[in-house]
């Protein structure tokens, strides 16, 4: 070879040198680069999922904010149309309910438990209607009122212009062939004008076991009413009349006759106490109350300590308006 060729040689070896190609990558580099690659996605796999979480929260504290405010406004509406007359006509009625038969036999109520499932206990894991002996210092948020919550009738006026009975309660209906739920029922009977607008055995039988159609909220697992006298001498200025204990489930009924009575006569006002599932508390008491994943049945208390970590309780206190009829 001579010079020449010797020279060109070397150029060729310098422009394409024998070993790695310069851009090629070894295989410890493209692990490493595989690692940060997944550690990146992983990252950001974490946050989207953080952002949705947040996202559905938020979405189900407005829903719940909508259902809490639907019902107070309803029952607040109907509470400040009542006929309450100056004569001896039942214009109010309220009874906390506890009797599981009853609430089968005569309200309507669906019982049916899967093997494995637990429903709304009765007893006095369910009762305690001012959760505290002073009344209305209580707690409300803690109230209970019984296994079938409390059930609220009235008179008021509608938008008929004529008298109607509407009465307020819970019930556990079927949603499906394997699955219940519970509801805060509303029910609207007008009564006959041919006699003074009142609260009588034959208006009261007919709202006993409501329907469909009387469905007003889904989700509300307990309902219950503190109905007040105003009193100077309370610590609110309200004395508590109805219930007149915490395991208190005797009927109570008001007229608008004249006396000094406070305790069976006029409330001026009532505390709405109304027990509210999220959307997702919803789904897991339907799928506890079925057994799902379970061979065993939880016990009551399991069935109340899922209530509360996925519930809200809302309070209103309504005035009583009395309207002219």
């Amino acid at each position: 070879m001579n010079a020449r060729g010797a020279l060109q040689w070397r150029r060729i070896r310098s422009t394409h040198p024998v070993g790695r190609g310069s851009s090629g990558f070894t295989i410890t580099e493209l692990l490493v680069a595989m690692g940060i690659t997944l550690i990146l996605a992983a990252l950001v796999l974490a946050v989207v999922v953080r952002t949705g979480d947040v996202a559905r929260r938020v979405s189900d504290s407005l829903t719940l904010s909508s259902r809490t405010q639907q019902v107070c406004d309803r029952i607040e509406s109907d509470c400040q149309c009542v006929l309450r007359r100056r004569d001896a006509n039942t214009w109010l009625t309220a009874q906390t309910r506890d009797n599981s038969t009853d609430l089968r036999d005569r309200f309507g109520w669906s019982l049916d438990v899967p093997t494995g499932g637990t429903i709304k206990p009765a007893g006095p894991i369910s009762l305690d209607a001012l959760a505290e002996a002073d009344t209305r210092g209580g707690r409300p948020g803690e109230a209970r009122f019984g296994m079938g919550g409390c059930r609220l009738c009235l008179v008021a006026l509608g938008s008929d212009a004529r008298p109607h009975l509407i009465t307020c309660q819970i019930q556990r209906r079927k949603i499906s062939d394997a699955a219940s739920g519970y509801f805060l029922m509303r029910s609207d009977t007008p009564l006959s004008l041919n006699r003074p607008p009142a609260i009588d055995d034959d208006s009261v039988e007919a709202s006993e076991a409501p329907g469909r159609a009387d469905i007003l909220a889904e989700g509300v697992v307990d309902f219950g009413v503190w109905l007040g006298r105003r009193d100077t001498s309370s610590r609110d200025g309200v004395r508590c009349v109805y219930p007149r204990s915490a395991t208190d489930t005797d009927s109570f009924s008001c007229n608008g006759a004249p006396g000094s009575d406070y305790a069976g006569r006029n409330p001026d006002c009532v505390d709405i106490i109304v027990r509210f599932l999220t959307s997702e508390g919803i789904q897991k008491l339907s799928a506890f109350e079925a057994g799902q994943g379970r061979r065993q049945a939880g016990s009551d208390t399991d069935w109340w300590n899922l209530v509360r970590a996925h519930s809200t309780v809302v309070v209103r206190r309504i005035e009583f308006k009395s309207v002219g009829w």
